[in-house]
């Protein structure tokens, strides 16, 4: 009498690995193209936060130092209107008003916002006085807006009062 063995075979054959790795790369190029679009969406929020902190340092450092702390896009040492969309620093404004002088320092410095982004404030420059105050306006808002996706452009807002303080928030002002 014979009998006979069954021999299980345990795994994948070549066929199936390659279906499934196959389907495994579809699903990853269209969630990557999707991807993208989910990130840029982010990014106004993102640098608008990196903005917000580096405010509230600049006013920390002005009433812990009891000096006048500005923060403004530089062009050839001084502060410019319309142009925040360069890099932006944060000095210990010392001497002349909105006007980086050699005695002045440094504290920090954003870098400039992607080149086909906007990135927009109505003043030249927001200098914090010792008391945390700004000194000089009123309130101001900066507006931050991606490049277009679908005929429609990401953006967010944060308002900075005159008390030095601010609040972020999404906004309607990068139509197109």
């Amino acid at each position: 009498m014979e009998t006979k063995t069954t021999v299980y075979q345990y795994g994948f054959t070549l066929f199936e690995l390659i279906i499934s790795t196959a389907i495994v790369g579809i699903i990853s190029l269209l969630s990557l193209a999707s991807y993208s679009e989910i990130m840029s969406n982010h990014v106004p929020l993102q640098h608008l936060r990196l903005v917000k902190k580096s405010l509230n340092l600049a006013r920390g450092q002005a009433v812990l130092l009891g000096k006048n702390i500005t923060i403004c896009p530089l062009v050839d040492n001084k502060c410019k209107h319309n142009q925040w969309h360069k890099p932006l620093s944060i000095f210990i404004d010392k001497g002349d008003w909105r006007v980086l002088e050699p005695n002045d320092e440094i504290v920090f410095t954003l870098d400039a916002v992607h080149t086909t982004h906007m990135f927009t404030y109505p003043r030249t420059a927001i200098t914090f006085q010792p008391d945390g105050s700004i000194k000089g306006f009123t309130n101001g808002t900066f507006v931050y807006c991606t490049h277009a996706y679908n005929s429609t452009r990401q953006g967010a807002e944060l308002t900075v009062s005159l008390t030095g303080r601010s609040r972020l928030r999404a906004t309607d002002k990068c139509e197109l």
